[in-house]
């Protein structure tokens, strides 16, 4: 949908010129199509969540205004169940889609994408508000 990012872009260049947070806010403006690409008609959408513990530690280590800063042994455990939990949800036939903050989508993406590469990341603004979430399997930590 070219025209949306083009108006999206146009509308929010001014504010800012970071690339990620440009890329943040198109995604918010396409999500009815993105989640359509995903789920399909449905209105009910099964996500994989994390465990509140271990979103809070993300948030802070994702976000984190230096860089990203995640415990190379917590990055492993994260993409490793979230594969798995992936792969489970796809042989059930369920969308393999994971649902997180705003500010760790980005991240939270191009972390799973080796060992997940069909598992889609949508961020909490990226729900339109047409849709309901219903919590599937929930991603927890190896301490958790």
């Amino acid at each position: 949908d070219i025209r949306t990012i083009i108006e999206s872009i146009a509308e929010h260049a001014t504010s800012t010129n970071d690339p990620y947070e440009l890329t943040r806010r198109i995604r918010v403006a396409l999500a009815p199509a993105i989640v359509q690409q995903i789920y399909g008609p449905t209105r009910e959408l099964s996500v994989i969540a994390i465990d509140p513990g271990l979103e809070r530690l993300l948030v802070q280590a994702l976000a984190n205004a230096n860089g990203p800063a995640l415990d190379p042994a917590v990055a492993e455990t994260l993409t490793r169940n979230a594969a798995e939990t992936a792969m489970r949800q796809e042989e059930i036939g369920v969308p393999a889609c994971l649902l997180v903050p705003d500010p760790i989508r980005g991240t939270m993406a191009r972390l799973v994408r080796k060992m997940a590469p069909r598992l889609q990341v949508l961020a909490h603004s990226e729900i339109p508000e047409t849709h309901t979430i219903r919590i599937g399997p929930i991603l927890k930590g190896a301490a958790l």
